[in-house]
């Protein structure tokens, strides 16, 4: 899948950065000093009530950041960080399709074999997604129920964790919910393996690619379920939703092949602000674990602390709203305001001369040598496409404004962002469209949600890829019926195989039937 800009190719005039001097130097610094307000506290106001921190969002708990970063690796798998290292356009996203948990599948079994476990008596017959074991484990703290991805130890104090997509083990909170995922393929590929377990065929191993794809064609009906009826309504503008959700309508980002917009790319990053300072896990410990310390807890930083202990297990009530005792963490506003666990040189170490840490200066260095659309210039299409919408934008549709707004703000750390009051001037009048995603989502929604911009942007690429795929249950069985079995007759039998999912608590309720939750210590919900 290659790249491309939205809307159409921008001239020289309409892309970022045409009028700003200095080269590639001078955009640098400029980056690294937005970079360092990002570290600064955003003036949210009428916030903090009830008893939250004024930087947390009351609309989305936690669990909906780790799902949007899913969904981005879903969407997005890049060879080199993009921009980040190269000042040149030109790569490819290595996802063949979109929405299609490829993230968690790959390829499939005989290309990412380690990824897959074999089931029954025949090696071959990989239908079950690999998983750490044994489920139950017991700690000095009691019995718990152990959930975690597949690892494989590969030398003494070493190991390797069993993913299709090695990113979804880049902290704690991502590899549990990956193994979520992990679970919910395997309930429902025991279920699809029951119904099939009176028809003849040839060998264990034709049974075996059966089971793998009726259950992952169920799998991937629900996750986008859930894209579509719990991610997509909490994080984008209610008015894009509205207009996205209605059957006709009409994409104004015409797409060329399978080609993925660049700046769709840029706009994914914004989960990256919602990103909490600390955790509470599990029951065990209620005062909660440092983002750092689960950043490091994955095979790569730390393989010798691996498979993860009960610190990182998730009670899904605690990331997920599941009706319980406790609230779940939320998340932190969307806006230009990053937990301080992500400006750690020891995670997000210096990559060019200008020396600067953090993961904001990497998001923001990633959009600024690969052509993206500069603000304004975006601002005038959408006016002139979608003017409803962009009427519904105070800083899209007042240049003026927008350009005031952000100045004072770039203006009100001068003192600590090192930027000069030219550098201030150039990037109101042409900010990073990473920045300006944050700060829209701050100035106009409050941090809750997106703005319109950002909000358009990405419905034009998610609901249409939703549009191209089955959205009725039962025509989604009959699908996996005719892929796997070569015909739809007797689809019915596998309805009990996938019940209505649509929310994420629907999801984990799912999974967490039949499960032993007596006498443990720390329980799945």
């Amino acid at each position: 899948m290659q790249f491309r800009n939205f809307l159409r190719p921008p001239s020289e005039a309409e892309r970022f950065g045409a009028g700003i001097k200095g080269g590639n130097d001078r955009m640098r610094q400029l980056m690294s000093g937005v970079a360092k307000q990002l570290s600064m506290p955003y003036p949210w106001k009428g916030a903090g009530t009830s008893g939250r921190k004024s930087w947390e969002n009351p609309r989305i708990p936690s669990g909906y950041t780790y799902l949007a970063q899913l969904v981005a690796h879903d969407c997005v798998f890049t060879s080199v960080p993009t921009g980040a290292l190269c000042p040149f356009a030109g790569h490819t996203s290595r996802r063949s399709s979109l929405l299609r948990l490829e993230t968690i599948y790959g390829l499939g079994p005989d290309s990412e074999p380690d990824a897959y476990l074999a089931h029954g008596a025949n090696y071959g017959a990989r239908s079950r997604l690999a998983i750490g074991g044994p489920y139950a484990r017991h700690s000095e703290k009691g019995l718990y129920l152990f959930r975690d991805v597949g690892r494989a130890t590969v030398a003494p104090d070493e190991s390797a964790a069993q993913l299709a997509d090695a990113r979804n083990d880049i902290h704690a909170a991502l590899a549990q919910l990956t193994t979520l995922f992990i679970l919910l393929h395997n309930r429902i590929a025991a279920d699809v393996e029951a119904v099939l377990a009176g028809e003849s065929l040839p060998n264990v191993v034709i049974r075996g690619y059966r089971i793998y794809f009726i259950s992952r064609m169920l799998c991937e009906h629900i996750y986008r379920d859930v894209i579509r009826h719990d991610l997509l309504p909490r994080i984008l503008h209610p008015a894009v939703v509205t207009v996205y959700e209605q059957p006709s309508f009409e994409l104004v980002d015409q797409p060329g092949g399978e080609a993925l917009p660049i700046e769709f790319v840029s706009v994914l990053r914004f989960g990256h602000a919602m990103v909490r300072h600390s955790y509470v896990f599990n029951d065990l410990n209620s005062y909660g674990e440092d983002l750092i310390d689960m950043m490091l807890s994955t095979s790569a930083a730390r393989p010798w602390r691996m498979p993860l202990d009960e610190t990182w297990m998730a009670q899904w009530s605690y990331f997920f709203d599941m009706g319980g005792e406790h609230g779940p963490n939320l998340s932190r506003r969307i806006g230009p305001e990053f937990s301080g666990g992500l400006f750690s040189g020891e995670i997000f170490g210096p990559i060019d001369q200008t020396g600067s840490v953090g993961l904001g200066y990497r998001d923001l260095l990633s959009g600024a040598f690969v052509g993206l659309w500069s603000v304004s210039a975006l601002a005038d299409e959408i006016r002139v496409r979608k003017p409803e919408l962009a009427g519904l934008s105070p800083l899209l549709r007042d240049d003026e404004l927008r350009i005031r707004r952000l100045r004072e703000w770039l203006a009100s750390y001068a003192m600590s962002n090192g930027l000069s009051g030219s550098d201030i001037d150039d990037l109101a009048r042409d900010p990073p469209l990473f920045l300006y995603v944050l700060f829209e989502a701050a100035y106009e929604m409050e941090g809750e949600r997106l703005g319109v911009l950002a909000s358009l942007v990405l419905a034009e690429t998610l609901y249409g890829a939703l549009r191209g795929m089955c959205s009725d249950r039962h025509a989604a069985i009959d699908a996996a019926c005719m892929i796997a079995l070569g015909h739809a007759h007797g689809a019915a039998r596998f309805e009990r195989c996938m019940p209505n999912i649509c929310t994420m608590a629907d999801l984990i309720h799912f999974v967490g039937q039949g499960m032993d939750q007596e006498k443990v210590a720390i329980p799945f919900v």
